[in-house]
């Protein structure tokens, strides 16, 4: 009787440190130690609700008056749906809904939303690339988000042609790392940073020359490497996925 092969592994024994806020690290602490990976997740920030204005929740009573709702990340998602429920027993019909992933497309079917994402890619550039994103003259564009984030889509959306009204549903505040947990971090092989904001809070300086950190996009890339980090890795997205062929990529070829 033949022996089944074993799975690989090609992040065994490999040791990452990931810093996404509480609530959203499964869904990439899971992937990476499937994948072998030893993984701790510190959080440098908290995703906080805002309690939403008048003008706000108007904006939510209104989903009929939007020929297309854009919700760009996981915590969007989440508290879209939790405060919009109240409002529409039956969802609208007649909205394109769009998501920046998959899984926030799953979270959606869930409560009965399709909605469209990238096939490839998790990254402004790539919503945008969408078919349905192409002509815009004359749409009306809800973007879910939070504060601070995803100018550059609100930007082009525009200038396609697009009325686009944010509608930001929290914030990220900084969470603060002990110093016996700052001195652990030369423990760690790889660094993983899914967001600006997390990078501009960060507490590590002596760690800035030789530890190894993801970051998912270009534009982020750029901000570490002004920061003084020398050894930056652009995953080219936020999702597990990327993150994870990545890592596999960098440890490859650090063994060759």
């Amino acid at each position: 009787m033949l022996n089944k092969q074993a799975e690989p592994v090609p992040l065994q024994g490999v040791r990452v440190l990931t810093c996404r806020p509480e609530a959203l690290a499964a869904r990439l602490v899971q992937p990476l130690q499937a994948a072998g990976a030893e993984v701790e997740n510190w959080p440098l920030q908290a995703i906080v609700p805002i309690t939403l204005s008048g003008a706000e929740r108007q904006k939510l009573l209104n989903l009929d008056h939007y020929t297309k709702i854009v919700l760009v990340s996981p915590s969007a998602v989440q508290l879209f749906v939790e405060l919009a429920e109240d409002y529409w027993p039956q969802w609208p019909l007649g909205v394109e809904w769009f998501t920046v992933g998959a899984g926030s497309a799953e979270f959606l079917a869930r409560v009965g939303l399709e909605a469209q994402y990238p096939e490839q890619g998790d990254r402004s550039e790539d919503l945008l690339a969408l078919p349905a994103l192409q002509q815009l003259q004359g749409e009306k564009i809800l973007l879910v988000k939070g504060k601070g984030g995803r100018t550059q889509l609100i930007e082009q959306l525009t200038e396609a042609g697009a009325q686009v009204e944010p509608l930001v549903l929290y914030q990220r505040e900084p969470l603060h790392w002990p110093a016996a947990e700052v001195a652990r971090v030369k423990d760690f092989d790889y660094l993983v940073f899914t967001n600006g904001e997390a990078l501009k809070v960060c507490p590590l300086e002596a760690e800035k020359s030789h530890l190894p950190l993801l970051v998912p996009s270009e534009r982020i890339a750029q901000l570490a490497f002004a920061q003084g980090w020398q050894r930056v890795i652009n995953t080219q997205g936020a999702g597990a996925a990327a993150i994870l062929q990545a890592l596999c990529e960098a440890q490859t070829n650090q063994e060759t």
